[in-house]
């Protein structure tokens, strides 16, 4: 993966299936337009999950859900990562911004409960012929060291942050062992598409949008089309 990077010097990373707003009415037709468009181009794309949001109760019903079957049918040559476990929606919503500084969605976890939710989800994703559990996002960029602890034991090479929230909250104090952090440029590639696409020749690497929130079909096939090419 680490070599497809480097050769198309571009990685769009798409956040929040099946939703990154608990406040927010989703529709999946968007989604599928939008993998659509990058597949027609060849964009080196992930789109970024929380198989605990998926429909059901056991893991079992979340492994059958259409929540599964929708990655399934859509995504073919892009990869599906895990983005975190439920997005954090177990957080009172209109707290969720002053969880970030403590890890967002693993604040308050004991470092045996992320251990447990992620190995659940791994299970899940690993029906997925294009899970790539290499990867990690975390929801809202948001990180602690119990979770870095957990990546590192169950060989995740990748992680995914953003310039912004990485020196607003002195990330750099948090031990990421050989995990290779893949940084996102705040307002530049972690933006909505018009501005990603004003500043796309000027800042190769990794793209960050959000499906839920970013559904200008025009814009985001004109940066398909340069991210596709890997100029």
């Amino acid at each position: 993966m680490a070599e497809k990077i480097e050769q198309h010097g571009r990685l769009i990373r798409m956040d929040d299936f099946p939703s990154g707003d608990k406040m927010r009415d989703v529709d999946w037709g968007v989604l599928s337009k939008i993998i659509s468009i990058f597949e027609k181009y060849g964009v080196n794309y992930l789109i970024a999950t929380s198989p605990l949001l998926y429909a059901g109760v056991s893991d079992e019903e979340k492994l059958n859900s259409q929540h599964i079957h929708f990655l399934k049918k859509n995504v073919l040559t892009g990869r599906v990562v895990m983005h975190g476990f439920n997005h954090g929606f177990h957080h009172p919503w209109e707290d969720i911004v002053q969880t970030w500084e403590y890890g967002g969605e693993f604040k308050n976890m004991t470092i045996e409960e992320i251990g447990h939710k992620y190995d659940r989800c791994h299970k899940i994703l690993s029906c997925l012929d294009t899970y790539d559990s290499s990867h990690f996002v975390p929801p809202f960029n948001a990180i602690n060291q119990n979770l870095l602890d957990i990546l590192k034991s169950r060989n995740v090479k990748f992680i995914h942050l953003n310039s912004h929230y990485y020196e607003t909250y002195r990330q750099d104090r948090i031990n990421f062992y050989d995990i290779e952090i893949m940084m996102a440029e705040n307002a530049r590639t972690y933006a909505h598409s018009p501005v990603i696409l004003n500043n796309i020749y000027s800042s190769p690497g990794v793209i960050t949008m959000h499906w839920v929130y970013d559904q200008d079909y025009k814009c985001i096939e004109e940066i398909s089309k340069i991210a596709g090419r890997g100029t």
